[in-house]
């Protein structure tokens, strides 16, 4: 599934896509994350 939507949200917008689940993300990052994520 993951792959699936990870070329689902590539092919619908155009670009790469880094796709990560929240569990997945390095506290020391999140900040930096946060300030650029979208949601869909």
């Amino acid at each position: 599934r993951y792959f699936g939507v990870l070329f689902y949200l590539e092919n619908l917008f155009q670009c790469p896509i880094d796709l990560i689940t929240e569990n997945a993300l390095r506290p020391e990052l999140k900040p930096y994350i946060d300030a650029e994520k979208i949601y869909v």
